[in-house]
């Protein structure tokens, strides 16, 4: 309601002014009644020329002006403000090991996965990029010119045009081009609350060649920014989010408490003994003792993780254009992008999930070895004290290897595109030509590069002189009769080399095409010229993933486990290679039934396209894919346009024919909610925290994945205020046969264990002699497990016993659960849905160029796009999973961009608003019925067949200021055509809505508002 109320007071803004707008360039009214000739173009979304191409396609254009007014550095930072985007799945922030860490960002529009978003450079393809978190290959953004001159976003689906994966729409960007001339630019940025400070230098020259029958253009950026910490803004200064949590999850140890026992204190046990100790401070003192470590001592990773990564970016963009006769021009670009990037997280963690690591008895540093026990109590030689006793081996639980400093990932990525190609004209003809050969690729390497090697730490640990490895901040000796602290301290850098190397991932991707194509008027007949285009195209996409040896997995040879690597907390990978080829052929034609000509009454004009794609893969065989638009014009201010489309989406190559592998999560690891929501319903401590092992099984039975999607609309410019035009038009897309990851329900989970215990207590079994059975591998049926088939989960121990003794005893049989083992992790794999997945909604948009005044000239752009529903169905017969409803995403997306000049004064704002989105935490009904009326942060939602209370966050609203000047020709040397601006981005500081995530916020909405109140500075001079 609140955009309606946005939309609606920039449209009176408008209403109410007295003056006359002039036409806009892109306005519906025709053009002034006086000679001047307009050349037809072609836009994204189709290959034929038209006059008014940008009407009779949903496609969004953002000019220079509006891109200077979002004042955005990098590519990644422009796309999180545009309303059809609604998330950045890889977006800079992760720092795990599966994901695309470093510079890498990729779009998804219509928040349908970047999949389905098909990114293009002046209207040809990007090579993709090798890492993604999401077994898809889209492009990264971030590889993209920074010299750009538009950007064009077609809001529809156009697999008949582009091919597979353009199933929401097509991202267009245009580098820019000069015939003749050069630019420079020093931009410098600083935020107000630390870190991210970013310097770039762009610089561009075009001249013409062989007395004007060439012409060549190129364009260079250098970027270099500082990190930003988590610890650095307040919304994700600790893992700990209860000081600003509202109730009730402002409780230590709930969903908003993200600290891990897992830290520098190590927990232990000795020999064979179960008993877990730990060293930890006891009234400010370090003490060995069994309690277990209390929550004041949990440590919190936030301050190690950096939110934003130190990035260093190199971009070249060339093209170069030769007549080699009147009516054949040869052309070639160039576009290169080199990136390093350096991220940190918590220090690697030693867990349960990893082989061993025991300190011998020998081991220096060991406080139950023999430096300090002796079977007779002998001092030791150099006669200092021992106590009397065996000397234990002691073997690590968990810890992180703080000495080692945060785990410090450094990246780089290479990408390189080449086209050459050939235009022509045919004779006098109206039919143009166009064919051209593209290579490109992507080297991207990831590199932990203070890893530890599993092997080497346990042969350190085994040591007994003084380069063993001590897992304990301190040293000991034997006071009062017992072992205690001595003196702090830390592995020094020799121990640690030892047992250190370099982790290193390398990915490389290759795109190679031929393309031909031609497009003209094939007749002429009372409406007009019946246009036509025609094309085929060839193209192959390589994918490579490997580590090294010990890195990926362990050689056979080496004695370790060869299904394992030997790398703590790393999961170990096979070398992936995989390839396909995709031969296409396309027809498209546009039709004229009705012209202004031909005097209709209410058929101004009226137009027929159709288009459609044949395309032939090497790996899934045929497809042939239509469109169909109409386009009707009753008088000249109305456009009333509507299509249909069908789309196809290949799986992509990871998801067909990658290896089997698996992941460890990193500390402070997963609660599992079947175990923990069982006892604290019982009165009972939650359950700890567990470091799942997840695996990824690819599926080479997977079928692609088809679509269709219809759009219609209208735009008209506003009677009596020429320039001002507002456009809405209704989508929808519906996916069948889509490709699902299916991993562990916990809520599947969960009803299967309490099922089968409610169904064997009636059946007279005892609770306690109630067997759920284990699944410890994936395909591992032996141990009969009665849970979700996706789960792994371990043989239940005597612990296991003992706790669900004491809970089952409060609980009334009803309530009751069989003893269950700790969760292992689950199993992750690839299918297609028999059911379907529905996305639909509106786009709105207002265009004003108001009419040029003494005060000068403002010029007004809304974009605004709104869900009406995102829903998806595993089978027909499931309960919808809608994520509008849930809120997992923005309802309503809206941004707009207010620029005015003068002279030479400029200014701008730009505003970005999206609705509020769940935190991902929910109430239980006994909270939700104490706080319902109370708080409006509370909302009761049923979705995919369940009921529950969830926390909803803020809407987020961003705000970017500028002001500028630009001198003329006539200005001193120095200042001659130069420019000056200054920006405020995010001026109103405002904070991101808050998210149960670790990091206090959701990555992938874009993080300009977590940076917080930021100033820019530019000088820019044409020469």
């Amino acid at each position: 309601m609140k955009l309606h109320c946005f939309l609606a007071a920039a449209m009176i803004l408008c209403l109410s002014s007295r003056s006359r707008a002039q036409p806009a360039s892109g306005s519906l009214a025709p053009k002034p009644a006086e000679t001047v000739t307009m050349e037809a173009f072609t836009v994204t979304g189709s290959n034929i020329k038209r006059i008014d191409q940008e009407k009779l396609l949903p496609v969004t254009i953002f000019g220079t002006d509006e891109l200077e007014a979002r004042d955005a550095a990098t590519p990644m930072n422009f796309f999180e403000s545009v309303a059809y985007i609604t998330d950045i799945p890889e977006n800079e922030t992760p720092t795990n090991a599966i994901a695309g860490r470093g510079d890498n960002a990729n779009i998804a529009l219509r928040g349908l996965g970047a999949g389905n978003t098909l990114v293009l450079l002046n209207g040809r393809r990007m090579p993709f990029h090798p890492f993604t978190a999401g077994a898809v290959s889209p492009v990264n953004v971030n590889t993209l010119p920074s010299a750009v001159q538009q950007v064009e976003i077609l809001r529809d689906g156009a697999s008949s045009i582009y091919g597979s994966d353009a199933v929401a729409g097509v991202v267009n960007y245009i580098a820019r081009r000069r015939p003749a001339g050069g630019e420079v630019s020093l931009r410098y940025y600083t935020t107000e609350h630390g870190g991210g400070t970013d310097y770039q230098a762009k610089v561009g020259y075009a001249a013409p060649f062989a007395k004007g029958r060439g012409n060549y253009m190129i364009g260079a950026s250098a970027y270099f920014r500082d990190p930003i910490y988590l610890r650095q803004r307040e919304i994700s200064t600790s893992a700990d989010k209860t000081r600003y949590a509202r109730d009730p999850f402002n409780a230590a140890g709930g969903s908003q408490d993200d600290r891990t026992p897992i830290g520098i204190w190590p927990r232990f046990v000795t020999a064979t003994s179960t008993t877990n100790r730990w060293l930890y401070p006891i009234n400010g003192v370090p003490t060995l003792t069994t309690a277990t470590i209390p929550r004041s001592q949990y440590a919190d990773y936030n301050v190690y993780i950096i939110g934003q990564p130190k990035s260093t970016r190199y971009s070249l963009n060339s093209r170069v254009e030769y007549d080699l006769r009147p009516q054949l021009r040869l052309f070639g670009e160039f576009t290169g992008y080199y990136s390093t990037s350096m991220t940190q997280r918590q220090p690697i963690t030693l867990a349960d999930s990893d082989r061993v690591i025991t300190l011998s008895a020998g081991n220096p540093y060991n406080p139950f070895g023999s430096r300090f026990y002796s079977p007779t109590g002998a001092p030791n030689a150099d006669g200092t004290p021992r106590l009397t006793g065996n000397p234990q081996t002691i073997s690590i639980g968990d810890m992180i290897l703080a000495d080692g400093g945060p785990e410090t990932i450094e990246t780089s990525n290479r990408m390189h595109r080449f086209l050459v190609g050939l235009q022509g004209r045919v004779g006098q003809s109206t039919w143009t030509w166009e064919v051209g050969a593209m290579t490109g690729g992507v080297r991207a390497t990831d590199s932990a590069v203070n890893s530890i090697r599993d092997s080497l730490l346990i042969a350190a640990a085994q040591r007994t002189d003084a380069t063993a490895w001590n897992p304990f901040p301190y040293t000991f000796k034997v006071a009062g009769n017992a072992v205690v602290v001595d003196q702090p301290y830390q592995n020094p850098a020799s121990v640690r080399a030892g047992y250190t190397q370099p982790a290193t991932r390398y990915g490389n991707t290759r795109v190679d095409s031929f393309d031909a194509r031609a497009s003209g008027d094939v007749l002429n007949h009372w409406a007009g010229a019946l246009a036509a285009s025609f094309g085929v195209e060839w193209r192959r996409d390589f994918k490579l993933d490997r580590k090294l040896p010990f890195i990926g997995k362990n050689p056979e040879d080496s004695g370790l486990d060869p299904n394992d690597n030997d790398i703590l907390v790393m999961s170990p990978r096979d070398v992936f290679r995989a390839a396909r080829t995709i031969a296409s052929a396309y027809a498209e034609t546009a039709v004229p039934l009705v012209a202004p000509r031909n005097r209709v009454f209410l058929l101004r004009s009226l137009d027929f396209s159709a288009s459609a794609r044949f395309e032939h893969y090497s790996d899934f065989g045929n497809t042939t894919k239509p469109k169909y638009g109409l386009t009707w014009r009753p008088v000249p201010q109305v456009l009333v346009r509507a299509s249909r489309n069908e789309g196809f989406l290949a799986p992509d190559l990871t998801r067909v024919y990658s290896p089997t592998q698996f992941s460890r999560t990193s500390p402070p690891g997963e609660l599992d909610t079947v175990r923990s929501n069982f006892f604290t319903g019982a009165g009972r401590p939650a359950d700890t925290r567990v470091l799942t092992i997840n695996y990824n099984v690819a599926n080479r039975d997977l079928q692609p994945e088809v679509s269709r999607g219809t759009s219609a609309g209208f735009g008209f410019e506003v009677p009596g205020i020429k320039g001002l035009t507002i456009t809405i038009d209704y989508w929808e897309i519906e996916q069948k046969s889509l490709i699902l990851s299916r991993g562990r329900d916990a809520s599947l989970d969960d009803s299967r264990l309490r099922a089968y215990t409610q169904a064997q207590l009636a059946a007279g079994v005892p609770i306690q002699q109630i067997d759920v059975g284990y699944r410890l591998a994936p395909g591992d049926e032996s141990g009969n497990y009665k849970g979700d088939p996706a789960t792994l989960r371990a043989k239940v121990t005597p612990a296991d016993l003992a706790l669900f003794a004491s809970a089952n005893g409060s609980l009334a049989p009803s309530r009751q659960l069989a003893p269950l083992g700790t969760l292992i992790g689950g199993v992750n794999s690839f299918r297609n849905s028999t059911g379907r997945n529905f996305t639909n909604g509106f786009d709105y948009s207002l265009r004003y160029q108001m009419p040029q005044t003494r005060l000068g000239r403002l010029s007004l752009a809304v974009e605004w796009a709104q869900f009406l529903n995102k829903f998806s169905k595993l089978t027909p017969t499931d309960e919808k999973n809608d994520a509008v409803h849930n809120m997992d995403i923005p309802r309503t997306k809206a941004s707009s961009t207010l620029t005015w000049r003068k002279g030479g004064w400029s200014a701008s704002a730009s505003f970005v608003y999206h609705t509020p989105i769940w935190t991902g935490s929910n109430a239980s009904q006994a909270s939700y019925d104490r706080l319902k009326g109370q708080v409006d942060y509370l909302r009761a939602i049923y979705n995919n067949g369940a009921l529950a209370y969830h926390e909803i966050g803020n809407k987020q609203t961003q705000l970017n200021l500028g002001l500028g000047y630009r001198w003329g020709a006539q200005a001193g040397w120095w200042w001659r055509r130069a420019s000056v601006r200054l920006g405020v981005n995010n001026a109103q500081d405002r904070e991101p809505t808050h998210s149960q995530a670790q990091t206090g916020y959701v990555g992938s909405l874009g993080s300009s508002q977590w940076i917080g109140r930021a100033y820019s500075l530019t000088y820019g001079r044409d020469f």
